[in-house]
């Protein structure tokens, strides 16, 4: 079976280990889901579970065709955060929005108790 996924190996591998960093930041399960365009674009996205149990992107990582430098990052909305970086560049712009998502839920729940 051909995976979907088209990340060398390292890059998936720091992928998967900024999944595992997430979740002990937000103290809940992330997920990381891959997938393809047909334009020959790659992207890996990390999720987490809404309050109704459905996976909800925090952050995407896009490498492949027309992408500029390395990878470019986008926010759950689709929308660029960070354009032709360097893969590393592109992980750590990740982990920042996945960081202040975690501080903005954590302001939320102490608000609502």
């Amino acid at each position: 079976m051909t995976s979907q996924f088209r990340f060398p190996a390292a890059q998936r591998s720091s992928v998967e280990s900024l999944r595992e960093q997430m979740a002990t930041a937000l103290q809940r399960p992330v997920t990381t889901e891959y997938g393809s365009t047909d334009c020959g674009q790659h992207w890996a996205a990390l999720c987490v579970e809404d309050s109704r149990a459905v996976p909800t992107t925090l952050v995407s990582i896009v490498i492949g065709a027309g992408v500029p430098g390395e990878a470019s990052v986008l926010s759950r909305d689709g929308l660029p955060l960070r354009e032709g970086v360097a893969f590393p560049d592109a992980l750590a712009a990740a982990r920042t929005v996945c960081l202040r998502s975690a501080r903005r839920s954590s302001a939320r729940a102490r608000r609502t108790r």
